[in-house]
């Protein structure tokens, strides 16, 4: 199957090349991908959810490149957040995946994994796919269903594209979603660059669809309906920046409430989001020490899912750097109520984040407390020969109301 590795945290880093062939793309920029256990990109965030949605595609879907607080699902996921409803959101997107990876990813992970909802944007990976002679089933390196150690080279006729197998895997994909009862929409490319390759699929896929009653999600027609500006929310013909994914999020996010019946006074999840550091501190060999004595607290002793996002520039040094970030608590239940976070009698709680060296980056850590008071943190550079600076902090909580 195309899916990542469970349980990482990468950084990935536009080449060069890449990025000066798009709009507003920094190489300099590494942007942070975590996983679950099943291989899915998340958010990151703990909590208890009372629905769960996965959207599944390609390299749209995947989002690499903008920055994980921004990240379509982290975005969707925030936008049922600040509702206080608890609904999990599950990126199953893979660059280079095609219709017939996802039927494969439907039948051995996504049906196993009890989704509420599951989407698919239709991949533009197909129109190459089923130009080769051997369709869907080609050996080559870019359009393969497998992944093999020698590839082969194949011709492509797109003038003889084999539509009957485009129309066969995706009446396949509803028809084994359907078979589980399981929701799932199949949902157009957004092609506001209005490219041909583009086009030619969301026609395919709306004729099947019309044809045989599937249901889809039409977001190609309704981001030109709103008259959403491509080169406002895409840094290239096919992939969205950060502004194209809170676009998409905030389509999903009226589909869903128009749909589903998610009463916000139902749910006892409050969800609340501060700055908590707002000016650019240097960590250096003379000053390698920040402190924030409180970032939050609490009342009375309660369960705190809490979530710090870090604005990091490691640019200008020639090695990764590893921070150290040490937490006080005035009051905590007890250690089995702290889970996330190591602890050392030399240090006490604490955690790392990483920063690649040479780049800018954000980076995110989440652990769940019970505690009373205030939290403090303290941020100090292992390495005394390097310089690098936090520009900003971010804190996100997730409580229960009768926690």
């Amino acid at each position: 199957m195309r899916e990542f590795e469970a349980d990482k945290d990468m950084f990935k880093s536009p080449s060069i090349t890449y990025a000066e062939k798009s709009r507003n793309l920094n190489s300099n920029i590494a942007y942070k991908f975590q996983t679950d256990s099943n291989g899915y990109v998340v958010s990151g965030r703990r909590f208890i959810p009372v629905s769960k949605i996965c959207v599944v595609g390609a390299s749209l879907i995947e989002n690499k490149f903008v920055r994980e607080s921004c990240r379509w699902n982290t975005y969707l996921e925030g936008l049922f957040l600040y509702q206080n409803i608890p609904v999990k959101v599950y990126n199953a997107g893979y660059s280079g995946a095609t219709s017939l990876n996802v039927l494969n990813t439907l039948t051995n992970k996504l049906l196993a994994d009890s989704f509420d909802s599951i989407i698919y944007f239709i991949s533009s990976n197909d129109y190459s796919a089923i130009a080769y002679s051997d369709s869907y089933w080609n050996l080559t390196k870019d359009h393969s269903n497998l992944f093999l150690t020698d590839y082969e080279s194949a011709e492509r006729n797109f003038k003889n594209l084999n539509k009957d197998h485009f129309e066969s895997i995706v009446k396949s994909i509803h028809t084994t979603a359907l078979n589980f009862n399981q929701e799932f929409y199949f949902a157009t490319y957004p092609n506001l660059s209005c490219e041909r390759v583009v086009s030619t699929i969301n026609e395919m896929l709306r004729s099947v669809c019309m044809e045989h009653s599937i249901p889809l999600l039409d977001i190609d027609k309704e981001m030109k309906a709103r008259n959403i500006d491509y080169e406002s929310n895409f840094y290239d013909r096919r992939h969205m920046n950060e502004i194209g994914s809170k676009t998409l999020s905030k389509m999903l996010y009226d589909f869903y409430m128009s749909k589903w019946d998610l009463d916000t006074k139902d749910h006892k999840t409050v969800f609340k989001k501060k700055k908590v550091l707002n000016n650019k501190i240097s960590l250096s060999s003379e000053s390698g020490e920040l402190n924030i004595k409180s970032v939050c607290s609490n009342d009375f002793l309660k369960t705190s899912n809490i979530n710090l996002i870090f604005s990091i520039d490691n640019s200008n040094s020639e090695k990764d750097v590893s921070l150290l970030v040490k937490l006080y608590f005035e009051e905590i239940k007890s250690v089995e109520n702290i889970s996330g976070l190591s602890f050392r009698e030399d240090i006490g709680w604490h955690f790392l984040i990483s920063a690649p060296k040479g780049k800018f980056l954000e980076n995110s850590y989440h652990f769940e407390v019970v505690f009373k008071g205030n939290m403090g943190l303290v941020v100090e550079k292992k390495d005394s020969s390097t310089k690098v600076s936090i520009d900003s902090i971010v804190l996100e909580i997730i409580e229960s109301k009768n926690s």
